[in-house]
């Protein structure tokens, strides 16, 4: 098989499908993360910006279950996969918790770079990774204000 040749578009569909249906499985992940971390005991000012990234992950969750719809694909109901929460928990302290936060939206915002960046996908597929990839890049942002903050740092 020449390694250079096109992705044809069943082979396309077949990258789409499999790649939106993975992240799919990945955020609802996070959400379940986030949604137990909103409730871990912090400081005052991380649970509202955790209640955010919750709101923000059902919004990306609704975003990818439509692409699967457009790609003619069954959404699933739910993935149960508590190993996030379970890593979340094992961290000790405010601040080893929120690294850990912020490890996981840059791993998640270079996956979505990497696959936007990718022709093997479809235009459509390739615009929401873009998409996702910048929000994951923004709640870093907001991240680490928010640390800064937490050390005592000004803006």
């Amino acid at each position: 098989m020449d390694g250079n040749r096109e992705t044809t578009g069943n082979e396309a569909l077949s990258r789409d499908v499999q790649a939106v249906l993975r992240n799919l499985a990945s955020r609802l992940a996070y959400l379940r993360l986030y949604q137990a971390a909103s409730h871990a005991a912090f400081e005052r000012e991380v649970p509202p910006l955790l209640r955010e990234f919750v709101e923000e992950e059902r919004e990306i969750i609704s975003l990818l279950a439509g692409q699967l719809r457009q790609l003619s694909q069954p959404v699933p109901e739910e993935v149960r996969d508590d190993r996030l929460v379970h890593q979340f928990g094992a961290r000790r302290g405010t601040l080893d918790r929120l690294a850990f936060v912020r490890q996981g939206l840059a791993m998640a915002a270079e996956w979505y770079e990497e696959r936007a960046g990718d022709e093997g996908h479809s235009p459509a597929v390739r615009a929401l990774f873009t998409e996702l990839g910048a929000t994951q890049r923004r709640r870093m942002a907001r991240l680490d204000a928010l640390v800064r903050r937490l050390h005592g740092e000004k803006e």
